[in-house]
């Protein structure tokens, strides 16, 4: 039977043979790059998103001025339909449900049974009379 430290002992003999074998790792490492590669970086790869950052600012500030234009807040034509107390919204029509007269008033308690005979009192006279 091995005890763990005769079992140590192997592994580690093993792990040592490995790594006389292996090759250094800078001579791998510089291996595997493209060749004509530096570990300097160039110019260029600086150079040019500074030159197109320059070129970006150099448009915005140069850029000419438009005078003509009116400010943000003038509107030339319809400007009295954008105030806040003219403008409806498109879609305001659905907010006009049928029966909201009786949504806009509170009922008293007490009162009776509201009469509602003069609704529909068309439809349902025509089916009494036959």
């Amino acid at each position: 039977m091995i005890h763990d430290f005769q079992l140590r002992g192997l592994f580690r003999e093993e792990r040592e043979a490995d790594e006389a074998l292996a090759p250094a790792f800078e001579r791998f490492r510089r291996a595997s790059l493209p060749i004509g590669t530096s570990r300097r970086p160039r110019i260029h790869r600086i150079a040019v998103p500074m030159a197109a950052a320059l070129a970006v600012a150099l448009a915005l500030l140069l850029r000419p001025r438009d005078s003509e234009k009116p400010p943000r807040g003038d509107v030339a034509v319809g400007a009295d339909s954008l105030t806040p107390e003219k403008w409806t919204a498109p879609t305001d029509f659905l907010l006009q449900t049928p029966g909201r007269e009786l949504l806009g008033s509170t009922p008293m308690i007490g009162a009776g049974v509201p009469n509602f005979s003069g609704v529909g009192s068309s439809a349902g006279s025509k089916g009494k009379q036959s």
